[in-house]
């Protein structure tokens, strides 16, 4: 096994060429790992970048004496069983809507139209939000998205996420409770 030592007290201190000879040394054994775990190639070089686009942006985090490949490992497991989490609720919902709108195609009727109702209420309202919380909450309600993942993405706060949300959600009851006492 390669002495990462120097090497990562280098990235620690933003060397790009270090971070560069980190991810040619390293990348191709992340790559079989996420194949392993039964992604496609595509997928499995979206984990390669993910894992080395969070090395860098924790760079100043990293320990001379860390064992980086089992580090690498271990990011590339945690995101690949979040993706796996975030598949699984988007699975779910995505079921969930289909349920609900053939639901409504059966009622045929007041609920179908009280829903389209509600939506374009729901719509309205979260059209009228600050654009930086209709952006959060978008992410979040739409794509599925964790506080952290809008946070890093947004290179915002995760307070600052959970805030956004809490007050657009906030935003949105009262509406509807004005709409639908």
């Amino acid at each position: 096994m390669k002495d990462y030592q120097h090497l990562l007290k280098r990235i620690a201190l933003s060397d790009e060429d270090a971070f560069h000879q980190l991810y040619n040394d390293c990348s191709t054994r992340v790559f079989y790992a996420a194949i392993k775990f039964g992604l496609e190639r595509e997928d499995a070089l979206e984990i390669v970048q993910d894992v080395f686009l969070r090395i860098w942006q924790r760079r100043e985090h990293l320990s001379s004496d860390m064992n980086i490949q089992a580090y690498l490992l271990a990011i590339a497991k945690n995101l690949l069983i979040n993706r796996a989490k975030k598949q699984a609720y988007e699975t779910a919902y995505k079921k969930y809507l289909h349920k609900i709108n053939i639901e409504s195609v059966r009622n045929n009727g007041a609920d179908g139209l009280e829903y389209d109702e509600l939506k374009k209420t729901t719509d309205d309202c979260i059209n009228r939000l600050p654009e930086q919380q209709k952006m959060i909450f978008l992410l979040a309600r739409n794509e599925f998205l964790s506080h952290k993942e809008i946070s890093d993405r947004l290179g915002i706060s995760l307070r600052t996420v959970e805030n956004q949300i809490y007050r657009a959600t906030k935003t949105l009851k009262c509406e509807i409770k004005k709409h639908y006492p």
